[in-house]
């Protein structure tokens, strides 16, 4: 395995537990276009990869074929044979491995899968015959897949209740990078950002290791947002029209649902949703949710004191993208240099840092030294007294529940006596909803900490935004 790959320790462990274990393993990489699924794999089992093959766009099953013939002749030194079909593709491959007398385990990487599954093309039967007929009677193999069509991945690999089912051995769903590793990559490219301009870009991008690419050090963090977002040349500025759909067949329910859930920051309910794109309920708006919860673009959460869930969309560069670039036409192209230390942009800072916060709840548990403690994570949203809104509760099973209010501030946080007061109102609304054996702590989490005074005594915790590059 290679070193240089920054961060990802979760998903590095599992593809060396998959890799060292002593039976072959079917094992599928997935999330959100853009998050490295392809660079993890090459790079980390690069020496390891024995075959390496991946799907055209918009291609035929002929040139498909073609082109898996042409790739497996590198491999083999030897001219192509091109396939009559999947089957005699996958029989093709399985003689090269057989031809191999090493003992060590042969990672074959698939990627762009579901671009071989052209019409009428059998790929997956023939899949499932390399796998159930052959790979899976060894012990030697790791097979490798992955895609950017995440609706495919979804419902013909992950939940396949055909002759896949059951077969995946493994599932490494890959997750933005959290603060921590971004701060590692922008090091490793000899970037040295300040916290707090990564957080600004965190805020922006979320921890998306190809938009994160396009921070530039010849150029200020806001001049490479608006070299990379609001310029019409610049290698982002269309990026939102292929999101949806290079990752979901039918993007447009997709897209609907999201265009939606951005006009409510908190959230809405699958009624409210349904009201609002007019999507019929039934499976098909179960199955786009899931995918859009399991690729990080929304999370399906419970407002403290009731039962009602709510999807919120949280993908940062989503966000970001339908408050500021959706009518990019009419703005310039140094926008968000122009931006900076303005009240809008104070107000866009303030909720995306709770945003930020609530993804970094991890952080949050191991400074509070309660990560081994079973916590469940609300907020308190009331329509009747905004002084009464929580930004994130933490209820946890040692009868303690965290406060927890999250500020974004270009210095440390003083609290005033309005703010003394907004403070007592949230405490007294979240008293009412807890069992009387439990006790609350006040915990604030801010970008510098917090400022001295006669109201900061109630103040449990301090939080800074060091503590969430942890």
């Amino acid at each position: 395995m290679r070193v240089n790959v920054y961060g990802r320790q979760v998903a590095k462990e599992a593809l060396d537990k998959y890799y060292r274990s002593d039976q072959s393993e079917f094992v599928a990489v997935f999330g959100r276009r853009r998050v490295g699924k392809t660079f993890l794999v090459r790079e980390y089992l690069e020496d390891e990869i024995v075959f390496q093959f991946s799907g055209m766009a918009n291609s035929t099953t002929g040139a498909q074929l073609q082109h898996f013939s042409q790739t497996l002749a590198r491999y083999t030194n030897t001219s192509p044979q091109k396939p009559s079909n999947w089957l005699d593709a996958f029989f093709q491959l399985e003689r090269y491995i057989e031809q191999m007398t090493s003992s060590a385990k042969k990672v074959i990487f698939i990627d762009e899968l579901p671009w071989l599954d052209t019409p009428h093309s059998d790929f997956i039967a023939a899949l499932e015959a390399f796998w159930n007929g052959w790979a899976s009677a060894r012990k030697d193999i790791l097979l490798i897949v992955c895609g950017s069509v995440t609706s495919w991945m979804m419902d013909n690999l992950i939940n396949n209740h055909g002759g896949l089912y059951g077969r995946l051995t493994g599932q490494i769903p890959l997750q933005p990078f959290t603060l921590q590793e971004c701060e590692e990559y922008f090091h490793g490219r000899g970037l040295h950002l300040s916290r707090y301009e990564i957080c600004e870009a965190y805020m922006i991008f979320g921890g998306i290791p190809y938009y994160l690419n396009f921070i530039d050090s010849q150029r200020s963090l806001a001049g490479s947002i608006d070299f990379a977002l609001f310029n019409p040349n610049g290698p982002l500025y269309d990026e939102y029209n292929h999101l949806f759909p290079a990752m979901f067949r039918r993007a447009e329910n997709y897209e609907k649902v999201v265009n939606s859930l951005a006009q409510r920051q908190y959230g809405m309910t699958r009624n409210e949703i349904i009201a609002r794109t007019h999507l019929s309920s039934g499976e098909g708006l179960t199955r786009v949710l899931r995918n859009l919860e399991r690729c990080g673009f929304v999370r399906c959460y419970s407002p403290m004191g009731t039962k009602e869930k709510l999807f919120q969309l949280i993908d940062f560069y989503v966000l970001f993208y339908h408050r500021f670039l959706k009518e990019k036409q009419k703005i310039d192209s140094t926008y968000w240099t122009k931006m900076q230390r303005t009240a809008s942009f104070y107000q866009w800072a303030g909720t995306r840092f709770e945003l930020l916060v609530i993804q970094h709840m991890e952080q949050i548990k191991k400074y509070l030294k309660i990560e081994g403690v079973q916590t469940d994570i609300y907020s308190l949203r009331t329509f009747t007294n905004d002084a009464a809104q929580i930004d994130a509760v933490l209820q946890r099973a040692d009868n303690t529940a965290n406060l927890c209010e999250i500020k974004f501030t270009e210095g440390m946080f003083s609290i005033d006596k309005t703010e003394d007061l907004h403070l007592r109102n949230r405490l007294q609304a979240l008293r009412a909803l807890l069992p009387k054996r439990m006790s609350i702590q006040l915990t604030l989490v801010t970008t510098y900490g917090l400022q001295p005074n006669q109201y900061a005594s109630q103040v449990n915790q301090t939080l800074t935004m060091d503590d969430l590059f942890v």
